[in-house]
């Protein structure tokens, strides 16, 4: 972790550290909220029936301990504060990516610095890596990485007794350094960076709107993740991010189109949760409520309807 985090180090973890690891940041969602900060969230409850209900940003989107690092079992010197991935990444890249989008929104992407622009990179590349999908899927190789940890490790640390280490934790942290890594890739970040940034927008007075997800960030037009060459994300429900290569192909009806799709490729890529500005349902030219409703139904057989 060398560009954008310095964790500290610390014998004594916060007697109340940060544990609502937010992996779709409250800065983003804020532009769908309403009266009393509310957002509509579209999704399935615990017992598998449809629902549709208004929440406050703070309340979705986050995980608990997400981040969490763990105790490794050496020595209480050597440990990180369980949220220092959160406070010293996380958190730091949000607030950095909150400015971007503040100047994105209401200026465009022509004004951005590069600077900005590779601000807004990172972050865009965070959204890919850091959802509870994505950790998943990096905690099934665990196993594997558990005896590489032992042969890699010294024969002592600090006179300690390596019979005590966990390496279960071991392996949990290297698995979220390797995230940072991921989330930090100095090429992909100049790949998205050089590419054609344009924001498309809505009419401000037209029953048209963008919803958005907890998996925002529609790679591809939603058909393939690698390579990237293209990406798009509602920044508002009136405001779209397209960036792709500087081709012809790109034209004002492609883009056109690529608009009128994103509301039913995000929502077919959501892990729980869709969202909306408002209560969802069939447009004149969408059919918000039915789209989602097919999505979320044909996941499992299920199709109940939203209470």
């Amino acid at each position: 972790m060398d560009s954008h985090v310095h964790m500290r180090q610390e014998s004594l973890w916060h007697s109340n550290p940060a544990r609502r690891h937010h992996f779709i940041p409250r800065f983003y969602l804020r532009a769908w909220c309403g009266e009393q900060r509310q957002l509509w969230v579209y999704g399935r409850n615990r017992v598998g029936k449809l629902f549709l209900k208004r929440r406050p940003d703070k309340a979705v989107g986050y995980v608990e301990d997400l981040y969490a690092l763990r105790p490794e079992g050496v020595h209480p010197a050597l440990d990180y504060a369980p949220d220092a991935i959160e406070r010293d990444f996380f958190s730091r890249l949000d607030n950095d990516a909150a400015v971007v989008y503040a100047n994105l929104v209401a200026n465009g992407p022509t004004v951005l610095s590069k600077e900005e622009r590779q601000t807004w990179a990172l972050f865009l590349n965070s959204l890919l890596e850091r959802n509870p999908r994505r950790l998943d899927e990096l905690r099934k190789v665990l196993p594997e990485t558990i005896e590489e940890s032992k042969q890699q490790w010294p024969s002592s640390r600090l006179g300690a007794d390596l019979e005590s280490m966990d390496w279960n934790a071991v392996a949990h942290n290297n698995m979220l350094s390797a995230l940072v890594a991921y989330i930090e890739n100095p090429e992909f970040i100049e790949h998205i960076s050089a590419m054609e940034w344009r924001v498309l927008c809505l009419r401000q007075d037209s029953e048209d709107h963008f919803l958005t997800s907890d998996s925002p960030l529609v790679v591809n037009g939603g058909l393939s993740g690698a390579p990237v060459k293209l990406l798009s994300i509602a920044l508002t429900p009136k405001h779209l991010l397209v960036i792709h290569p500087a081709v012809p192909e790109f034209d004002f009806e492609f883009l056109g189109k690529l608009a009128m799709m994103h509301g039913f490729q995000v929502t077919k890529q959501a892990g729980k949760h869709v969202f909306s500005s408002r209560e969802i349902r069939n447009g004149k030219y969408v059919k918000y409520l039915k789209g989602a409703e097919e999505l979320f139904a044909n996941r499992d057989g299920q199709t109940k309807s939203p209470t």
